[in-house]
């Protein structure tokens, strides 16, 4: 019998390839930013793909029906192995192919070759080449591998949505931590830890302590809470509560020792200046009096 020496050409129709930029050789076929799944934006996947254009010799198109590829990487110890279906999927013209082996028919002049990664294949370059699955049963076929390879790239990259919300939320953080800070500076804690206070009514000094922790303490006649929110974009408040005060009072520290006092209204002061660790006294409009010390 007559050997038969068939030829069989392939060559990328895409347009010229720029090579990996990475040890690895081979022409640039593409890039896939692979990312997980996040409530509202799930993974599409991503083929990548070119065309690669066949050209048989006629004893090619007439003794041979199909020839079949499988797509090959090299190992460490510079061996070609077949890259797993599970890493690594084939597509022909748009359709997935059975086993991850592309069958060419000899008629065929071009095949669009799809790539696709998923999410079990390593991040990085990938070198990858087609080769002849088995052999055609005829004396030779000239081309067993795309010479250099063709390069593809995954990256692992953070869900689209994913990243707008952590960056959203460390936005939102960032600007609660100066607005916690600045609040701090407008509204210092006041320069002392304790304060007394004796209504001349026979029951002694009363003392309140743990008020280094606030920026002002209100005098009033009602009970009163701050809120969480309060607390955290302005300041504490200590409240003293009884009914000697007929309308709100407000103590904070003042400039250098002195202690200021706010909103006396119809109450009258005895002194001038009120300076810390010295007791004054607040009297209302039925002569009853308050003594206050700092501490």
């Amino acid at each position: 019998m007559k050997a038969h020496k068939l030829f069989i050409v392939i060559a990328f129709t895409a347009l010229l390839f720029s090579s990996c930029d990475n040890p690895s050789k081979g022409e640039f076929w593409g890039e896939t930013k692979f990312f997980s799944n996040f409530p509202g934006r799930e993974y599409k996947s991503v083929i990548m793909e070119q065309t690669l254009e066949f050209d048989f010799n006629d004893d090619a198109q007439r003794l041979i029906d199909n020839i079949e590829f499988e797509v090959v990487k090299k190992n460490e110890q510079d061996k070609f192995v077949p890259v797993r279906e599970e890493k690594i999927v084939l597509y022909k013209n748009g359709k997935k192919c059975a086993n991850n082996i592309l069958k060419v028919k000899s008629s065929e002049k071009e095949v669009t070759l799809g790539i696709e990664f998923t999410k079990e294949a390593e991040k990085g370059y990938h070198t990858l080449y087609l080769r002849e699955k088995g052999t055609s049963g005829l004396d030779r076929i000239d081309y067993l591998e795309l010479t250099g390879g063709f390069c593809v790239v995954k990256y692992d990259v953070w869900n689209p949505l994913a990243l707008i919300m952590f960056w959203g939320l460390v936005a939102i953080i960032a600007f609660l931590l100066v607005w916690h800070i600045l609040s701090r500076t407008v509204n210092p804690n006041i320069r002392f830890s304790k304060i007394y206070f004796d209504y001349n009514d026979g029951q002694g000094e009363q003392e309140r302590r743990g008020i280094g922790k606030c920026y002002k303490i209100v005098c009033t006649n009602k009970k009163q809470r701050v809120s969480p929110f309060y607390k955290f974009f302005v300041g504490n408040i200590a409240f003293e509560v009884n009914e000697f005060w007929a309308h709100p009072v407000t103590i904070k520290s003042g400039t250098r020792n002195n202690v200021r006092i706010t909103g006396l209204g119809e109450f009258e002061l005895n002194s001038d200046e009120t300076v810390r660790r010295e007791p004054f006294t607040i009297t209302n409009d039925h002569e009853q009096k308050v003594t206050i010390t700092t501490s």
